[in-house]
């Protein structure tokens, strides 16, 4: 595992205590610290540092993107180290009002305790809906009836079927293939997958996906446009010419929609100054494998 062309900021530092954080103001630095701290906690198959975190983003070591300079509509066809190509998409879906309105009543209605990503040092709330495994059956979010999590899921196969259709495919046919299907509750056949994930102000550490598909994530705020610094960041992903020394953020906003695949590109989400009384959130679906 290399270690990041765009270092996380903030780190926890095993080296220094189980407790210690420290923040950092020079990349090199920061990638020696990241160096030892994977040498001593990093995980082995997401290859992550536990609590590493961008806040404040070593800009100079950054190139940022936002797709709304480029009519809304931006496809990076990345090199992978294994010489092969993956192409990230991203989307400006602002415009799509109607759509919008109901993911965002439902998101912002997730507000029981977090029930996912709880020992991965990570800042924020995540909640998972749908099925969970196999012997577990669903996640205990399904018990409340008082969210419409059908409508929600619908919605937002209506929506992405628009500008993702291919992908949105491949996700409910990665559940298929073992033989899973959408609940009714999520949708059934007029939904995607047979889970979905749905994140509060969350700073995570760069990682690898575990997942069988690609991802596809819609992200909005509480109150619009409010958000300064929210990014998507891909720490050793470059863009080729004049900045190929600076690994790619791509600027995260009310109507922003990704898709990727998280087992090949390194990724992570960051924020800093979000506004008072605003929360962003990410509404994420992909395949997964259920055991």
């Amino acid at each position: 595992m290399r270690c990041p062309i765009l270092p996380p900021d903030s780190q926890q530092c095993p080296q220094r205590g189980s407790e210690c954080r420290k923040d950092f103001t020079d990349a090199d630095e920061a990638r020696d610290a990241y160096k030892i701290g994977m040498k001593m906690t990093g995980t082995k198959h997401r290859k992550y540092l536990k609590g590493a975190r961008y806040r404040n983003i070593l800009f100079d070591n950054a190139y940022v993107l936002d797709v709304r300079e480029y009519g809304g509509i931006v496809n990076l066809n990345i090199r992978l180290d294994d010489d092969t190509m993956s192409i990230f998409k991203v989307r400006d879906l602002s415009h799509e009002f109607e759509e919008l309105e109901v993911i965002k009543k439902f998101s912002e209605s997730s507000n029981k305790d977090s029930e996912a990503r709880c020992a991965a040092g990570d800042s924020g709330a995540m909640f998972a809906f749908g099925k969970h495994n196999r012997v577990k059956g669903d996640y205990i979010s399904m018990k409340d009836k008082s969210m419409d999590i059908r409508e929600y899921c619908v919605v937002s196969r209506k929506l992405l079927d628009k500008y993702f259709r291919e992908d949105v495919k491949k996700i409910i046919n990665a559940d298929r293939e073992q033989g899973i299907t959408a609940s009714k509750s999520m949708g059934g056949n007029d939904g995607i997958s047979a889970y979905c994930l749905i994140s509060r102000d969350l700073i995570n550490a760069a990682h690898y996906d575990l997942d069988t598909t690609v991802s596809i994530t819609i992200f909005h705020e509480k109150i619009k446009g409010k958000a300064k610094d929210w990014f998507f960041v891909l720490p050793n992903t470059v863009m080729n010419g004049r900045n190929s020394n600076k690994a790619v953020v791509i600027k995260l906003f009310d109507g922003c929609t990704l898709c990727w695949d998280g087992r090949k590109i390194f990724h992570c989400t960051g924020r800093r100054d979000i506004g008072e009384g605003n929360n962003v959130y990410g509404n994420f679906w992909g395949g997964k494998v259920y055991r």
